[in-house]
């Protein structure tokens, strides 16, 4: 746990974690477009609750105004 040093190479072994949280489908959504037209993604992309979280935050703090909204379908 910690900082690994291995030859020239540091690396934080904290974050290389196996995400085993439920899957579940999203799409993309911007919220800057008109109604109905909203839906980026085709069609639904499968990834985990935590990696939505992650790439929603990067969206967020890049002043986007995309989210990945779970799919009802």
């Amino acid at each position: 746990m910690g900082l690994d040093i291995v030859e020239c190479y540091c690396y934080n072994n904290i974050i290389m974690e196996i995400d085993e949280s439920k899957e579940n489908k999203y799409i993309l959504v911007d919220f800057d477009r008109s109604h109905g037209h909203e839906r980026l993604s085709p069609k639904p992309i499968t990834m985990t609750i935590n990696e939505a979280h992650k790439l929603n935050r990067a969206l967020t703090m890049n002043r986007q105004n995309k989210r990945y909204v779970k799919s009802e379908i």
